[in-house]
């Protein structure tokens, strides 16, 4: 597969939900995405122990909302705030990825010029 777009997406299991992380200091945003892009929520949780159990109890919602399989966290790797949401979903053997920053620009850029106004 030469499309890397394509090869990223086999990473993911058919029928999985994919929540995407946007990391903080105080708050992360996260939003869930099924595997035909369609955003199902968006919420905020805080970058605590008791944030990430929150986190987890929305996924796990959106997984039966959405009739999904499981669940694989996309983490965006922007400064050092992701590594205590890593660490936690690796001790609960939660499956996660990091999402290079300059990856996701460039994906909103060519959505943007995609896209007419």
């Amino acid at each position: 597969m030469k499309n890397s777009t394509a090869r990223k997406l086999k990473q993911v299991h058919k029928g999985y939900l994919v929540m995407g992380v946007d990391p903080h200091k105080k708050r992360h945003a996260a939003v869930a995405i099924t595997q035909n892009f369609t955003t199902h929520s968006k919420f905020k949780f805080d970058n605590s122990r008791e944030g990430f159990e929150v986190a987890l109890e929305r996924a796990k919602a959106e997984m039966v909302r959405t009739s999904s399989r499981g669940v694989i966290f996309a983490i965006e790797t922007g400064g050092h705030y992701w590594r205590n949401l890593a660490y936690f979903l690796d001790e609960r053997s939660i499956p996660f990825h990091f999402i290079n920053q300059f990856t996701l620009k460039r994906r909103r850029e060519e959505k943007a010029a995609c896209s007419p106004l």
